[in-house]
């Protein structure tokens, strides 16, 4: 299946949510491979394991066209490597839980990056 994505230029939006994805390296690799950029990619709900969001945050940081990125429930947490890098590429909307985001840092209020948008778990 990621061969056939490599070499279909067609496709622009790809959701894979809720497949009980762990390991995304594979994807990586042929999604950097493509000749034409994905515009969207959804991994909402799968259980990504911290290899694969650092995959995904080296990826992600050279993205130079709009991007969006659903990781609603794909992980834990974004770590803080992983917001700096989206919080640095203007590029990128990333779409998580609130519960993803660690929101206080030695008691104080971090701020959210402009271009990470957090959403409830129960739509509210």
């Amino acid at each position: 299946v990621w061969d056939a994505l490599r070499y279909n230029s067609s496709v622009r939006h790809l959701d894979i949510s809720h497949n009980g994805l762990k390991d995304i390296s594979v994807l990586i690799r042929y999604l950097k491979e493509r000749s034409a950029p994905l515009e969207t990619l959804s991994l909402r709900q799968n259980n990504l394991t911290d290899e694969s969001v650092d995959v995904l945050a080296e990826y992600v940081s050279g993205i130079r066209h709009p991007f969006s990125l659903m990781l609603q429930g794909c992980c834990n947490f974004l770590e803080d490597a992983f917001v700096k890098t989206v919080s640095e590429n203007s590029n990128l909307t990333v779409f998580a839980f609130y519960e993803q985001y660690e929101r206080f840092l030695f008691g104080r209020r971090k701020p959210v990056p402009e271009n990470l948008k957090l959403e409830s778990r129960y739509g509210w």
